[in-house]
């Protein structure tokens, strides 16, 4: 069931993209100069026709081939169609692409076609792969990255929508939550298509940012240790009622974190009776281990950031770009998200501290003076 966020939903985008969680699925050159020049699909057009592809052969007994032939244009013929670009070991598009697949099943004249690049795999992995999450959907093997670049996707999941006359409909959609059309979820998209209510053309899609998809649900608990001192932190142990906690996802190395974090500082010295902050940080080796704690000192940050080494935070919260800030309420349900460096903290958290610091105030009592 797709989650409906409420009116306090708030996000603050970039003007552009981000370092993402996500893996690159972009081919080399090496991997594409000798091949015949490729038409890019555009909205709105004929998807180009691919009738001698490859795909996974799930089934594949002993000493057969993990691959069969597979004509894309047979298998969108008369049926709304999600082109679906994945990466067998990425959990984020393995968890999509498994979403979309069991809402796809209990929809008639809808098909969802899985695309997966050969990074580091082989056929036989991957059909492996495909029976661990019980899918039954045909997977194309991209060996030369001809869909990928076709549908022009530079990371996954990334979703092409083709209606029944194959006309590409939509590039990049992300899941079924994306907002592809002002308040219009992707999921509804598809289901307006396929009881044949029409799928308008969409030409640009507003990007997706599915950590807002936690809005109005509890936060995640975990336990990490603090940089550069090694205290466990507990992120639970910091959510507490008469305040707020902000939990900032940054990187020490992110343009945009070096310009917000002081900001956020400065608000929380401000706030401190009202409002907890927990940093916390992506940290792949020791440089950006160290490049943190420099960071936390030169600009006199006391509040704690923790290592998440193996992102199994960033992931659990559904963050793709830094700075992200997750807004969490006293009751620790996540209230708002704000995204990026270009946020105006007193006009998006005043009034939620406000409530909390001028408690006659926000229940309409008269204050002294008045």
């Amino acid at each position: 069931m797709v989650k409906t966020t409420s009116a306090r939903w708030r996000v603050f985008a970039l003007t552009a993209f981000l370092s993402s969680l996500v893996l690159p699925v972009s081919p080399s050159l090496g991997q594409t100069a000798k091949l015949p020049p490729i038409q890019p699909a555009r909205p709105g057009t004929p998807f180009p026709s691919m009738t001698d592809l490859q795909a996974i052969n799930v089934s594949a007994a002993p000493g057969e081939s993990h691959l069969a032939p597979f004509n894309l244009d047979a298998a969108m013929a008369g049926k709304v169609v999600v082109l679906m670009y994945w990466m067998v070991g990425d959990s984020n598009s393995e968890e999509i692409l498994q979403e979309v697949a069991a809402w796809a099943a209990d929809q008639d004249g809808m098909a969802l076609i899985g695309v997966v690049p050969p990074r580091g795999k082989t056929a036989g992995e991957v059909a492996e792969r495909l029976q661990a999450m019980s899918l039954d959907i045909p997977c194309i093997w991209d060996v030369s990255y001809r869909v990928q670049q076709t549908v022009r996707a530079p990371t996954v999941p990334h979703s092409t929508v083709v209606d029944s006359g194959r006309i590409v409909r939509m590039l990049g959609a992300y899941n079924l939550q994306h907002r592809v059309l002002g308040d219009i979820t992707l999921e509804k998209y598809l289901a307006t298509a396929v009881s044949g209510g029409g799928a308008p053309t969409i030409t640009q899609l507003p990007r997706h940012y599915p950590v807002t998809e936690l809005i109005d649900g509890p936060f995640i608990d975990f336990t990490l240790n603090q940089v550069p001192k090694g205290e466990r932190v507990r992120f639970s142990d910091h959510v507490k009622d008469g305040q707020y906690t902000l939990l900032v996802f940054w990187s020490p190395d992110c343009s945009h974190c070096k310009v917000e974090l002081p900001i956020l500082n400065d608000y929380y010295e401000k706030h401190r009776g009202s409002l907890a902050l927990i940093g916390i940080v992506k940290v792949r080796d020791q440089g950006i281990r160290q490049r943190t704690a420099d960071f936390i000192k030169a600009h006199d940050i006391d509040w704690p950031t923790v290592d998440d080494t193996g992102a199994r935070i960033f992931q659990g919260y559904k963050v793709r770009t830094t700075p992200t800030t997750v807004v969490v309420n006293p009751h620790g349900i996540v209230e708002a998200v704000l995204i990026g460096s270009n946020v105006n903290l007193e006009q998006e958290l005043g009034p939620l501290l406000g409530k909390l610091e001028n408690p006659d105030v926000a229940a309409g009592r008269p204050t002294a003076g008045n």
